[in-house]
């Protein structure tokens, strides 16, 4: 009787190794920051995330939006994302990318933390839109699913 108890206990556990790789990501990869702006240019207060496939696309984007978040400097290759929190009434708010992700799919899904000013914070009015840009491994990536540290998805982009 109880070998049979044990066995079962052994069956559970190995099929709960067998669900967890079911379920759990396909991959962890490293993330970088390579820059952050306090205004991003945005138009709205949607959030945003946006995909370069490198970082001579990020320095044309920089070009028109007027923003300045990588140098002249010679870049490592990689996949680079922009994410934006949108335009904000005034300043104390911004976010920090987590340096780790999450791949399900070739769905990259990054984890933000994102910041206020608290109701006793003294602001200056000036409108504001943070940003981060960040880069990824090179690979094969068909989007990218921003997280907020309540778990909640803030805004997400797929390739084309």
């Amino acid at each position: 009787m109880k070998q049979a108890a044990w066995s079962l206990v052994a069956l559970a556990l190995s099929g709960c190794s067998t669900f967890g790789a079911l379920f759990g990501p396909d991959a962890i990869i490293k993330v970088e920051e390579i820059g952050r702006a306090t205004d991003c240019a945005a138009t709205s207060a949607d959030a945003s995330v946006q995909m370069f496939p490198d970082a001579d696309a990020v320095v044309a984007w920089q070009g028109g939006a007027g923003v300045t978040l990588i140098g002249t400097q010679a870049m490592l290759p990689g996949t680079y994302v922009l994410v934006g929190i949108g335009q904000r009434a005034s300043d104390g708010y911004g976010l920090l990318i987590a340096p780790e992700a999450e791949v399900d799919n070739n769905i990259v899904r990054l984890r933000a933390t994102y910041f206020e000013p608290t109701a006793d914070r003294q602001t200056d009015g000036t409108p504001t839109s943070p940003c981060v840009l960040v880069r990824l491994p090179q690979g094969d990536w068909h989007g990218i699913d921003v997280y907020d540290q309540n778990g909640r998805r803030r805004v997400q982009a797929r390739s084309s």
